[in-house]
């Protein structure tokens, strides 16, 4: 495959799901509707122009819908806002947080390599969820 994703969802039977393009999640019929109640989190390591991937190695995150509604090339904040960028398909270890404030209403995803001691105090993407 090209990466995999974290899912919420309120079902396990997605066997209407188209394969492929549509991360196994949805078809061209419920792509986009709003009670679908899911979400997934994608580490994605290949690029596809007709999902508006930002590049070859991303992370995304996806309400309802294939197409990103945030997304960001691989990467963890070290100090002073510097950013190290990470390849999603190499041989490292990567850790992801994938947390939900529930005061903000917002999800926050962020990323770093499995030898980075500590979380990253900056997220490297995040969304309003209402």
């Amino acid at each position: 495959g090209h990466g995999f994703a974290f899912v919420v969802a309120p079902s396990t039977n997605f066997s209407d799901a188209t394969r492929g393009r549509y991360l196994d999640l949805f078809n061209e019929s419920n792509n986009r509707n709003p009670t679908n109640h899911i979400f997934s989190v994608e580490f994605d390591t290949a690029q596809q122009a007709i999902l508006m991937d930002t590049d070859a190695s991303h992370v995304a995150i996806n309400v309802n819908r294939v197409i990103s509604n945030a997304s960001a090339p691989a990467a963890y904040y070290i100090e002073y806002g510097k950013m190290e960028w990470v390849v999603l398909d190499s041989k490292t270890t990567i850790q992801a947080w994938i947390e939900y404030d529930g005061q903000m209403k917002q999800l926050n995803v962020t990323i770093a390599p499995l030898s980075h001691p500590l979380q990253p105090n900056r997220s490297l993407i995040h969304i309003p969820l209402i």
